[in-house]
């Protein structure tokens, strides 16, 4: 009986200790769904298909198809590109090299519909250098000379053209612009971590076309959720690419499925409340597993020492006196599993 009932203690507190991650989450999602209202509406890509089968494979296998599709419908109307990344200090190292002075930047790849859209304001001949090719970057003005040259550095760096199957305008022919711009209105992080801001200032913005793609971004276009995903649609695209089930053709019998940013959330938070529903049934279970354990217990001691309990029972020993010892093994194994 012990043992069992050790075994089932450990298991309660394990499961308490795996639960508190999805519950984590679970606030996570509720403080992203807020966050996000303004763009509930928005469609971001959920997954993939070939024929009537849902693909399994790695999204990268239809990254030109995905190009491809992207690539002929980037000025359709409600059509955007956006992908928000906080780059930290020891990435920021790895590209620009330990001589960087830079700890944070706050990036920005967004389509010139998108940049119009936020009310970002950039010259029709800009976007025009970008469209053939031109690897377009507004910087903050608010940067020094030399913090400046540290983000060119870094963003030549990261960017890179690399090998791939998606060959760009300006990959053929590597082309950089930098531009500077006033940074100090919030634009939308995003992001759905609670320690980041909802909104913020100061990002580095890449002007991102279908021409001026590296792989780190045509390569990206398959990538799916909230987060990660760079291909996002507004109602009216929606209407018009999709079909009642959110599918659109991205090549032969390839299709992407996109969802509403409310019906993901929605999706995410089903899931964690069937893994609670879950979960709290085994923790159910156990908690009387453990209750029926310790009056098992109790009986076991009664049973063993009878004698000893009735004669101490007469003499007037309370409760605490008679099962001292068994009242301190469940109250010390519990207070471990609490520290635990």
């Amino acid at each position: 009986a012990v043992a069992v009932y050790l075994v089932c203690l450990v298991a309660i507190f394990a499961g308490c200790l795996y639960i508190d991650q999805p519950l984590t989450m679970y606030a996570d999602l509720a403080r992203t769904r807020s966050a996000w209202q303004e763009y509930e509406g928005w469609y971001v890509v959920r997954d993939f298909s070939i024929g009537s089968a849902r693909f399994t494979g790695n999204p990268m296998e239809l990254s030109e198809d995905m190009y491809t599709w992207y690539a002929e419908h980037e000025h359709d109307d409600g059509v955007y590109l956006a992908n928000a990344i906080n780059y930290k200090e020891s990435t920021i190292r790895a590209y620009a090299g330990s001589d960087t002075t830079l700890e944070q930047l706050r990036y920005l790849a967004a389509s010139p519909s998108y940049l119009e859209l936020i009310g970002v304001d950039v010259s029709a001949d800009v976007i025009e250098r970008a469209e053939q090719g031109t690897r377009v970057y507004l910087l903050p003005e608010s940067l020094s000379a030399s913090e400046a040259s540290e983000v060119r550095d870094f963003l030549v760096a990261a960017r890179r053209p690399s090998d791939s199957n998606i060959v760009t305008p300006f990959m053929e022919n590597p082309e950089y612009e930098f531009i500077t711009y006033d940074a100090d209105a919030e634009l939308f992080t995003w992001s759905t971590d609670s320690e980041e801001p909802v909104a913020t200032g100061g990002f580095v913005i890449a002007i991102v076309t279908a021409e001026n793609m590296v792989p780190f971004e045509s390569e990206s276009l398959v990538a799916s959720g909230l987060e990660n995903a760079y291909v996002k649609l507004d109602e009216r695209a929606a209407s018009s690419l999709l079909d009642a089930d959110g599918m659109v053709g991205i090549g032969g019998s390839v299709s992407a499925r996109f969802a509403t940013v409310g019906n993901y959330i929605d999706g995410l938070q089903k899931t964690l409340e069937e893994l609670f529903a879950l979960f709290s049934t085994v923790l159910v279970v156990l908690v009387v597993t453990v209750s029926v354990m310790v009056a098992c217990l109790v009986d076991v001691v009664n049973r063993v020492s009878a004698r000893e309990i009735s004669v101490k029972y007469v003499l007037g020993f309370g409760v605490w006196d008679l099962y001292r010892r068994e009242v301190l093994f469940v109250t010390v194994t519990a207070l471990l599993g609490v520290g635990v």
